[in-house]
């Protein structure tokens, strides 16, 4: 499922099948992910980036999210401190409300 992450520009796919995440991973990458665990966060060459959450973890998936998070905020230059924590908790409330809503 791709997410909705504007205002900030790198595109985010969230996947929960391995296989599927594997495919998108070779096809991106050209060779083929380390072993599976629970969650994965990776940077595409596009500059995308691609999630792989197993069975719907919860808890994985904030942590993943996280991962995305700290990366898009690195990626635009804005650090993550008390003056910025409120822009960094609402971006991810949004991402994870989108994978909530479409997969509960």
């Amino acid at each position: 499922m791709k997410l909705n992450t504007s205002p900030y520009p790198v595109q985010l796919e969230v996947v929960f099948d391995w296989d599927t995440f594997t495919k998108k991973y070779r096809k991106a990458k050209g060779f083929e992910p380390e072993e599976q665990s629970k969650g994965v966060t990776t940077l595409l060459p596009d500059g995308s980036v691609l999630i792989y959450i197993q069975d719907n973890d919860p808890i994985t998936l904030v942590h993943e999210l996280n991962h995305f998070c700290i990366y898009t905020f690195g990626f635009i230059g804005l650090p993550i401190n008390d003056d910025n924590s409120e822009a960094y908790c609402y971006y991810m409330d949004s991402l994870l409300k989108q994978v909530l809503k479409h997969e509960c």
